[in-house]
């Protein structure tokens, strides 16, 4: 029996006799019942009442001037979270399909059963409250949404001039909203100020209070603060205030942890400061990874916390990746690099939702950044909705530090790397991947061997890259601590079985594979490119 707060039902039948009868079970199980004896009629009743007023419609599917499914189209319209139970009889059962293709929740036959009845009820009351629920949440992390993109990143200085730099930022909360955000703070001439929160917990809550971080960082660089200044202050807060404030007596979010990143692109000086995030990724094309800051504690745990600190000069082209600790997380579930998972996100379509979140959901929050910079007289490739020059992606998917002494754990590696590719490069030709991947292979084997000497304490970095421009191409890089060969290895295949063999007959393969193959250091480094092909990479 219903026994608190009645659920509204509307009955709609043309049938006197079917109607009253239905209107008695449910008023004898505590429902509150509105009668329509045809669906004009039941049309005029919703609309005479409030929004969303009834719980559930129960209507008959044959009736005159307007049938069951038409009714159901015509309250679609009107409300789409409420559930609707047809019935029908015995002679009426093609219409079946069509009711559950329109969103009938049940479909009962004459004559109904009262346990039949009022259990269908029962389920579509459920159904249409949980509805219900899940657009009023829609509506909730819309509003936290806009209050995020009100305070999102706007990539120009203090006049006004849009920097030559390019920011992208993806955000996947497991449940309505999450707490991680990122704030870009007023700049100075040539400067870009990036600030990555993760308030501990994840959820609508956590949404708002992380909404309200931002807000108070953003004001904070307003005022000119520093990172270090901004980081004590929020310390402070939610060590003093911020539980002190509550009177609610619930337990919320009461730690933060922080990411600062300072790029002068004038003087080319990165300052990186981190409370309890992971390490930043700098990428500078070419060059092994670098971790940037890798320890730190959350903000609101000590009086007198110790964030990591990093102070560096960077090359003229390059990128920080920073990440929320969901993604090293959910990269580690799927047996990926973090660099590789972070690329397959960055470089997915904007304004779709990630089908591998789909496919192998989140174990949390996810927020993924990348602050790509270019040299000022560096070229450029077409141009931003904006008008203004467009910088051009090149992002970090794989990288290796390669002992000596690998030998047949080669094996593992090149399947490791086949992995990561396939993640990284969603819809990458299976040719391109073995090719590279072998190529990769064949290069590997030679720098440890000759580079290193076969030594364990020796190694080589294997770095593989996406770059969009000038054409899109994954660049594998091997660089080896070797002096590179000696005199060039032979060209003869005859010669193959002599002195440098080996590394000949791995060139030789390199070479007939690669769109490009440059040596540098007498081949202690080589470079090759694998130009990508197929509509998800053209330009």
């Amino acid at each position: 029996m219903v026994t608190a707060s009645p659920r509204k039902i509307i009955l709609v039948d043309d049938d006197l006799i079917s109607l009253m009868m239905l209107e008695s079970i449910l008023k004898q199980e505590g429902y509150e019942v509105t009668k329509a004896s045809d669906g004009e009629q039941a049309l005029e009743k919703i609309h005479e009442k409030t929004a969303q007023y009834f719980d559930a419609l129960v209507t008959d599917y044959l009736m005159p001037n307007m049938n069951g499914l038409d009714l159901m189209t015509k309250v679609r319209e009107i409300d789409t979270a409420l559930s609707i139970i047809m019935i029908t009889s015995d002679s009426e059962r093609e219409t079946l399909s069509a009711s559950l293709r329109g969103g009938v929740l049940d479909f009962l036959e004459k004559p109904v059963a009262r346990a039949q009845v009022c259990n269908a009820v029962v389920r579509a009351v459920a159904k249409t409250a949980e509805m219900r629920e899940m657009q009023g949440a829609q509506k909730r992390l819309t509003t936290v949404e806009s209050i995020q993109d009100r305070l999102a990143p706007a990539l120009t200085d203090n006049a006004g001039k849009v920097l030559r730099c390019a920011l992208r930022t993806r955000s996947f909360p497991i449940f309505e909203a999450g707490g991680d955000f990122l704030s870009v703070g007023n700049q100075r001439d040539g400067a870009v100020h990036l600030v990555l929160g993760d308030v501990s917990g994840h959820g609508l809550l956590e949404g708002f209070i992380a909404a309200y971080f931002q807000g108070m960082v953003k004001g904070m660089q307003a005022l000119g603060a520093t990172p270090d200044q901004i980081a004590q202050e929020c310390n402070r807060f939610l060590l003093k205030d911020w539980m002190s404030g509550d009177t609610t007596g619930k337990a919320l979010p009461a730690s933060l942890s922080a990411l600062f990143v300072d790029l002068d692109l004038d003087t080319g000086k990165l300052e990186v400061l981190n409370c309890g995030c992971p390490a930043v990724t700098l990428y500078e094309p070419g060059k092994p990874l670098r971790k940037l800051a890798p320890h730190g504690c959350p903000l609101g745990w000590f009086d007198d916390f110790m964030p990591g600190k990093d102070l560096l000069e960077v090359s003229a082209d390059g990128c920080v990746v920073v990440w929320s600790d969901g993604l090293p997380d959910y990269a580690a579930s799927l047996g990926v690099h973090p660099e590789s998972l972070a690329a397959h996100i960055l470089l997915a379509p904007e304004g779709q939702p990630l089908a591998l979140l789909a496919e192998k959901p989140a174990p949390d929050d996810v927020m993924v950044s990348c602050l790509c910079w270019k040299a000022a007289d560096a070229p450029v490739c077409g141009e931003a909705k904006n008008g203004e020059k467009r910088v051009e992606k090149s992002l970090p998917i794989f990288c290796e530090a390669v002992p000596g002494d690998i030998g047949e754990k080669v094996d593992a590696l090149q399947e490791e790397l086949n992995r990561n590719l396939v993640l990284a490069l969603e819809g990458i030709a299976p040719d391109t991947v073995d090719v590279l991947c072998l190529c990769a292979r064949e290069a590997v084997i030679n720098a440890a061997a000759h580079g290193c000497g076969g030594r364990a304490d020796l190694k080589a970095d294997l770095l593989v890259e996406y770059h969009a421009c000038p054409e899109p191409l994954v660049r594998v890089i091997v660089d080896d601590p070797g002096l590179g060969y000696q005199h060039r290895p032979p060209q003869e295949p005859q010669d193959l079985l002599t002195g440098e063999g080996h590394v000949s007959l791995g060139l030789t393969v390199i070479r007939s594979l690669a769109q490009s193959v440059r040596e540098c250091r007498n081949g202690a480094r080589l470079e090759m490119d694998f130009l990508l092909e197929g509509k998800r990479f053209e330009k």
